[in-house]
């Protein structure tokens, strides 16, 4: 799955975007890219399963297709309420503050969002079917869920530590210095890197318990959180109010959610909390360290020299 996800990304992403872009396709040269992506891992993951197409009556077919469709509907409204709770907030500043800071925005929410999803996407493929084989085992789901949601902080904390620091740096190399007015939101979102991340735990385990429904529900009430804060935020503070109010919804999805996982097993959602307690210190060493060589190494003014430090 891997190979697939790294061809897809790699060839089909960014080598037909970058070549529609070189032969003035414009910015349909990223919608191409997507498409081509996509029809990618289509191939790739039917390389990997090989299914066997059997024709069946319709009798039979439908006694397979039913509990597939109970499933699915219920994902499927999640899945739609996580998308709008994903995208209000760009809606918000689109519709209140205009095209240039949603560009600015947009950049920013891209700096946090691609690692949330890269290591909450790889957490997620390992986690669903395994989550899903014990879904009736209580204490071997919450060994499962404080484990992984351990192994998560240790990528995901650092990460964000980097992120705030280093923002800056990071800032100018990947974007350029033009999009400077992006370091501060890119500040503040890196604080809520590692829920962002975490939540997607939870989603793993109520789509491996069959709770698709009532985690749909939550979906939802997660998209009116952010129009509420980043309504309320932008009215506020502009730009950054909306950055706080998407963060603020972030936070509260994820302890509603943690919550919500906790019914699984008495005692996961303190387990979980005691976990991040625990490693605070480690956390406050982490940032101190960051900052410290940042501080020595900036005046040399080179960039990368700062990142590799």
């Amino acid at each position: 799955m891997a190979t697939v996800d790294l061809l897809a990304a790699g060839p089909a992403l960014i080598g037909v975007s970058v070549v529609l872009a070189a032969a003035g396709f414009g910015a349909s040269a990223l919608a191409f890219g997507e498409i081509a992506a996509a029809v990618a891992k289509c191939a790739g993951y039917l390389a990997l399963t090989r299914p066997r197409f059997r024709p069946e009556g319709p009798t039979a077919s439908w006694g397979r297709l039913r509990p597939l469709l109970g499933y699915g509907a219920g994902f499927s409204i999640a899945q739609l309420g996580n998308w709008f709770a994903l995208n209000a907030d760009k809606l918000v500043v689109a519709n209140a503050l205009g095209t240039g800071p949603l560009g600015v925005y947009g950049r920013a929410y891209n700096l946090l969002s691609e690692p949330a999803n890269i290591i909450g996407g790889a957490a997620d493929k390992a986690l669903f079917p395994a989550m899903a084989r014990v879904r009736d085992d209580g204490p071997r789901l919450r060994a499962a869920y404080v484990r992984s949601a351990s192994l998560v902080a240790l990528v995901t904390a650092p990460a964000a530590v980097l992120l705030c620091v280093l923002a800056p740096e990071v800032v100018r190399v990947l974007l350029g210095a033009q999009w400077d007015a992006v370091v501060p939101l890119v500040q503040l979102f890196a604080l809520v890197l590692l829920p962002r991340t975490s939540y997607k735990i939870s989603t793993s385990l109520t789509r491996a318990t069959g709770a698709v429904y009532r985690a749909a529900w939550r979906q939802w009430l997660y998209a009116g959180y952010v129009v509420v804060l980043t309504v309320t935020g932008g009215l506020l503070w502009g730009l950054a109010g909306v950055a706080a109010g998407a963060s603020l919804a972030i936070v509260v999805h994820f302890l509603v959610m943690l919550q919500f996982s906790a019914r699984v097993s008495p005692g996961l959602m303190g387990a979980v909390l005691r976990m991040y307690v625990k490693h605070v210190p480690a956390l406050v060493l982490t940032v101190a360290a960051t900052w410290g060589v940042a501080v020595l190494v900036r005046p040399l003014g080179i960039d990368l020299v700062t990142l590799a430090a």
